[in-house]
């Protein structure tokens, strides 16, 4: 793997997908990884699998979007279904995707949990958040 250059998007992509998210702890731990799927699923993305191993979420879907930009469109989705996940119980480490246009692998992205809460007690800014994640995107060889 090579290493990405960041998405060509503003700082507003995640602050867009964050700004509706409250801390609701409504849901338990055996219910999480059910809620961080329908939210995916509300949200249109294209899931391929899902699951939890050894305290990471991994994710693996399927993208018919070809511009940086609705790839960062895309994650910052993903993203705030993440954090609101965390939020409501999903107990992991880190979120690590794949994506996939169908037939092949095209890049990986991943967000540290560390990170969400960092972004929760305001330790970082939005901007930082978005950063950070779209740092982590390499293309697969």
């Amino acid at each position: 793997m090579r290493r990405r250059r960041v998405f060509r998007v503003t700082g507003t992509l995640l602050l867009g997908s964050l700004a509706g998210c409250t801390q609701n702890k409504q849901t338990n731990e055996a219910n999480s990884l059910s809620f961080f799927r329908e939210e995916l699923k509300n949200n249109g993305v294209n899931i391929v699998q899902l699951e939890v191993i050894e305290d990471k979420a991994r994710l693996k879907y399927e993208t018919s979007r070809t511009t940086d930009q609705a790839l960062g469109d895309e994650i910052g989705s993903i993203s705030a279904s993440y954090v609101l996940s965390v939020q409501n119980g999903l107990d992991t480490d880190r979120l690590s995707s794949i994506i996939s246009n169908g037939t092949d692998d095209i890049a990986t992205w991943h967000i540290r949990t560390e990170w969400v809460k960092q972004f929760e007690a305001e330790e970082i800014s939005p901007d930082e958040f978005t950063a950070k994640v779209l740092n982590t995107t390499e293309l697969v060889e």
